[in-house]
């Protein structure tokens, strides 16, 4: 996915599952990875990592975020599966929530792998470099994934467009939520 996200694609489209089992084996251990970095660098070095630079953070303010961090990141990507589903017909694209799932799911794997930066605080920033790759991945492959008409391109600029303004929007919102718990 991170170095022939085209190939991969074409072969995540075809590829036969259901929501469990992208949530079992790949979207809950992935999505675990920022929580988990967030506490180990609150314990070591008594801060934590955010875009804005380190935070000086306790423990329990380091955990309570990471906890809501965690639960909200398992939501955003079932959020996120809704509205590419909801909005697909509207760009001549297939409905369907799996398929819209996995798109997301699999679109996220840079954010959550350099989430793995926030062991050290002061790499907090670094994080939005996954942030771009995952929306260049969704846009990349919402037109392959939701199957797009090939004969329809201005849609599938379109469904591109639309999906990552729908991204951004949908992570504003669940990280002004999860700020509300923690760091």
């Amino acid at each position: 996915m991170l170095f022939r996200p085209r190939n991969e694609w074409s072969t995540i489209s075809g590829e036969f599952t259901n929501a469990s089992t992208i949530y079992k084996s790949y979207v809950i251990p992935l999505s675990a990875v920022g929580p988990i970095a967030t506490l180990l660098g609150a314990l070591v070095f008594g801060k934590v990592g955010t875009m804005f630079g380190p935070v000086n953070a306790s423990l329990g303010a380091a955990l309570e975020g990471a906890v809501a961090h965690y639960v909200l990141g398992l939501a955003s990507v079932y959020a996120l599966a809704i509205a590419l589903d909801v909005l697909a017909p509207s760009f001549g694209a297939q409905s369907n929530r799996v398929q819209a799932l996995k798109l997301a799911a699999y679109a996220s794997t840079p954010s959550w792998l350099l989430a793995v930066l926030l062991l050290v605080p002061q790499f907090g920033l670094f994080v939005l470099l996954g942030l771009v790759y995952t929306l260049w991945l969704l846009a990349l492959g919402a037109p392959v994934v939701m199957k797009v008409p090939a004969n329809a391109p201005e849609k599938a600029t379109a469904y591109r467009l639309i999906a990552v303004i729908v991204a951004l929007v949908l992570i504003l919102i669940f990280e002004a939520v999860a700020g509300v718990f923690g760091t």
